[in-house]
This record gives structure tokens, sequence and C-alpha cells, in this order.
């Protein structure tokens, strides 16, 4: 495995940033079902 601190790759770095947050979100949605249909119901209440 390369060290990247050498070389900042920015593309990279976003892309795996990305990643990771869509897996600490998977992670989240598995711990926390109930949080997750809130999160998805964004849409504004017509009152």
């Amino acid at each position: 495995m390369k060290a990247i601190a050498f070389e900042p790759d920015e593309d990279n770095f976003i892309k795996n940033s990305i990643e990771g947050h869509e897996k600490e979100e998977a992670l989240l949605n598995q711990l926390f079902p109930e949080q997750q249909s809130k999160k998805r119901k964004r849409k504004p209440k017509k009152e």
C-alpha cells in the first residue's frame, strides 16, 4: 500500500471521502433504521 500523504490526489481523496461517508451512512442506517426513515422524508410538509 502506497502512502498517499506525500502525493495528495484530490480526486482520489474526495472519492475516498465520499465512499467512506456512504459506508458510514450504511452502517448507521443498520444501527438506527428509525433515524434513516426520518432522514429520507425531507420533503416539505404541505399543511
